[in-house]
């Protein structure tokens, strides 16, 4: 049903900017101008009413996937027991709501009652893309261990905004290497 809604919207939209073209191609020869004078940049600013945004998304998105997306490892779950002795052992499993919400926006989840798995995401102004931070944090230490960074656009499903074609794939890489590093620091008492 909203895939007709919209067909129905979008069709009624190309309608109106041919006809509206078409009037100032004719108006423009009324009084003796080149058609195209006139055409060209009424159909322009009308593409430009609805795909602004469309084109300048898509040039951020690939930029913030090229030079910010990515892991980073400040401390493998090792590493981390080298560096504290004998306290691998005394984690413990979270009791409790795992979830938080912070007042800066950021959010997540215990881990255990050691280690945080906490989401940061960054909007970008004025364009629909969103930098995200994952990051495994220490909470005794407050020291971030592993980090991931992960870019998304689009300003939501179909149902919330008619610019689906705004939303591009989400640029994650690494992604299964940050959920290994997450396991291994919510189980890092069994881990050798």
């Amino acid at each position: 049903m909203i895939g007709l809604i919209y067909l129905v919207v979008f069709a009624s939209y190309f309608i109106v900017a041919i006809l509206l073209t078409l009037w100032a191609v004719r108006a423009a020869r009324r009084r003796d101008i080149a058609g195209w004078k006139w055409g060209v940049p009424t159909a322009f600013g009308l593409y430009l009413l609805v795909f602004w945004d469309h084109v300048p998304t898509i040039l951020l998105h690939k930029y913030e996937c090229a030079n910010n997306a990515g892991l980073t490892v400040y401390k493998t779950p090792e590493q981390w027991k080298i560096e504290h002795p004998g306290e691998g052992e005394l984690i413990q499993p979270f009791k409790g709501n795992a979830l938080f919400d912070n007042s800066d926006g950021s959010r997540g989840y215990w881990l255990n009652d050691r280690f945080i798995y906490e989401l940061r995401p960054q909007h970008l102004p004025v364009l629909p893309v969103t930098l995200g931070i994952d990051s495994i944090i220490d909470t005794k230490s407050h020291e971030t261990l592993v980090q991931r960074a992960w870019v998304t656009s689009g300003y939501g499903s179909l149902g919330h905004s008619m610019k689906f074609w705004v939303g591009l794939d989400a640029c994650n890489p690494d992604g299964e290497s940050f959920n290994s590093f997450e396991y291994a620091y919510r189980d890092l008492r069994g881990n050798p």
